[in-house]
């Protein structure tokens, strides 16, 4: 498993937050729609009461060798369309296998 990223960080690590990679395009999921759920108070536990309270920094696995584990699993040609289709659409970090 490789991971790919333009900012040439060393292979494993994340890329760090800079200008270049908040250049995320949001996504279209109506998040407003949804509440948080409701808290259950159980005093002997710490990390449930945790709140994720930002979106994480999303990446795409697609093309990762253990999602080609498919009938026809993609060529190298396609695998490269796939990976210029997501830097097409915005994401900073792809995972490839």
């Amino acid at each position: 498993m490789t991971t790919v990223n333009p900012a040439g960080n060393s292979v494993g690590r994340p890329t760090p937050i800079t200008n270049a990679t908040q250049l995320q395009k949001p996504s279209g999921m109506p998040v407003h729609k949804y509440g948080r759920y409701e808290a259950v108070d159980i005093p002997d536990r710490t990390w449930p009461d945790n709140r994720i309270t930002v979106a994480p920094r999303w990446l795409s696995t697609d093309l990762r060798d253990g999602n080609q584990a498919l009938i026809d699993p993609m060529s190298p040609a396609r695998k490269r369309e796939m990976f210029d289709l997501l830097v097409k659409m915005g994401y900073k970090e792809i995972e490839v296998g």
